[in-house]
């Protein structure tokens, strides 16, 4: 198993690691503006970045945070289940990148674990 730990110096297009994070970021601020869907825009081509390009057997705290951003705009869109696994993925990478006390981890496998199946009515 291995960390992925980003990308390569010059590659801070939206590929890479500084567009990314820039993606990720306006994601949150997106949601925060109550634009859950143009965050969730932002959140799954900054999935889809990483994961093209990181290796199938690696975690990344990236992915992670992609994940995690992704799920929290899914959730706000009502899109529960699939807002359980975006929560799922980001715990499983940020465990592996960063460890199981970590606070985002724990964030994200508390977010997995609670999010509900459906809508309450």
């Amino acid at each position: 198993m291995r960390i992925f730990l980003g990308f390569p110096a010059g590659r801070a297009g939206l590929g890479g690691g500084s567009g990314v994070t820039v993606l990720i970021r306006r994601a949150q601020v997106r949601l925060a503006a109550g634009r859950a869907d143009e965050s969730a825009a932002d959140a799954a081509q900054a999935r889809g970045l990483l994961q093209q390009r990181a290796p199938t057997d690696s975690y990344s705290s990236s992915l992670g945070r992609a994940c995690l951003a992704l799920g929290r705009a899914l959730e706000a869109q009502g899109r529960h289940s699939e807002a359980r696994e975006a929560f799922a993925a980001a715990a499983k990478n940020l465990e592996g990148a960063l460890g199981p006390d970590n606070s985002e981890t724990r964030a994200a496998r508390r977010l997995a674990d609670t999010v509900p199946a459906a809508p309450q009515s």
